[in-house]
């Protein structure tokens, strides 16, 4: 696998050639743009740590719960699972393709983070189409009065915040991505910052 695009503390990440992902198949004609993201797993020694502090806070020993048959977690967003996918499509009409969902009508672009299946990993960024995800998505958010090129930037800094361990592409930070994804994309339309 070629080295990431992006790096940091708590994830990898690896944007996606549009060109390789859609070619051929009229229905990828609607993606604007991804990003494959790998968590990384946590040190074993640190999250038994960790763990026996909090045993120990509430009482118990870790011989008790039987802490050394717990399998370590497969990254620091997820016990389970170590890879997401952050894409974007166009909601427009498209020839071939079924018509899009919209949850409003003004909706022009739908920004998902999908979990990779562990069963059919590792994945590989140059080649997503054999890339399965677990539903429902972690994220799902349709947004309008932007451009393709602000999607891809809004993406970018996503894919640095969670890199750095910031934000979690996991869904239990569903509402926090909300949040942030309007608040960004209000700046951006009034000219406050530019996507950078």
């Amino acid at each position: 696998m070629r080295d990431p695009d992006q790096s940091g503390l708590c994830a990898k990440a690896w944007i996606i050639d549009p060109e390789k992902y859609a070619a051929g198949d009229p229905r990828l004609n609607v993606f604007v743009g991804g990003w494959l993201i790998k968590g990384e797993k946590p040190d074993p020694e640190d999250t038994r740590k960790v763990a026996e502090a909090t045993l120990k806070a509430i009482g118990l020993s870790p011989a008790m719960v039987g802490l050394d048959r717990i399998p370590p977690p497969a990254s620091v967003f997820h016990p389970i699972w170590d890879t997401w996918l952050l894409q974007s499509c166009s909601l427009k009409e498209e020839p071939g393709v079924d018509p899009p969902k919209l949850h409003y009508p003004e909706a022009e672009f739908e920004i998902m983070i999908l979990s990779g299946d562990p069963t059919h990993g590792p994945y590989d960024p140059d080649d997503m189409r054999r890339f399965r995800f677990l539903e429902p998505p972690d994220l799902a958010k349709q947004v309008h009065n932007v451009t393709a090129e602000q999607v891809r930037q809004l993406m970018g800094s996503m894919v640095r915040a969670i890199c750095a361990g910031l934000m979690s592409p996991d869904s239990d930070y569903r509402s926090r991505w909300e949040g942030s994804i309007d608040h960004t994309l209000e700046h951006y339309r009034a000219g406050i910052h530019d996507p950078q």
